[in-house]
C-alpha cells in the first residue's frame, strides 16, 4: 500500500495495473469489510486494515498462486475468515497456496499438507486434530 494514498485509490491503481475494470477495488475493499474506509488514506489506518487491504488486493488480482506470509496476523478475530475465503478462491482456480504461519489451528481447516521447521529442517506435520 502506498501510504499517501486512499486504500480505494491504492486498489484502483493495482485494477489499472492488472488491466481490470476499477470498480472492482470498491468490491474487493467490500468483501473484506472495508468499504466504508475506501478514502481513508493508507497512513492513516491500523495494523488489521493494513492486512485486509493486502487481503482485498489479492481478492482483486485473482491469483493462482497465493504465498501469505503469517496470513493471520494482524486479523481480529471477525477477520480470519477472510483468509479461508481467499484461500478457496485459489483453489477453485485450481492454484496453490502455501500459507505460513505459527498458528497451527489457524491453518488446520485451510491445509491439504503441512511441514513444520524443526531445527532447520522441514518435517511433515499432522494436517489433522490434535
Amino acid at each position: 500500500m502506498y501510504p499517501q494514498l486512499e486504500l480505494g485509490e491504492n486498489l484502483r491503481l493495482v485494477a489499472r495495473l492488472t488491466a481490470r475494470d476499477e470498480s472492482e477495488a470498491a468490491e474487493a475493499l467490500e468483501l473484506v469489510g472495508l468499504a466504508a474506509a475506501t478514502h481513508r488514506r493508507a497512513d492513516r489506518c491500523s495494523h488489521g486494515m493494513l492486512r485486509r487491504a493486502d487481503l482485498a488486493r489479492a481478492f482483486l488480482i485473482e491469483p493462482r498462486l497465493l504465498l501469505p506470509d503469517e496470513a493471520h496476523a494482524g486479523l481480529d478475530r471477525d477477520s480470519v475468515h477472510i483468509v479461508q475465503v481467499l484461500t478457496e478462491q485459489v483453489r477453485a482456480r485450481s492454484g496453490a497456496c502455501v500459507l505460513v504461519s505459527h498458528e497451527r489451528d489457524q491453518l488446520r481447516p485451510l491445509v491439504d499438507r503441512a511441514v513444520e521447521l524443526v531445527g532447520g529442517a522441514a518435517v511433515p506435520a499432522s494436517v489433522g486434530t490434535s
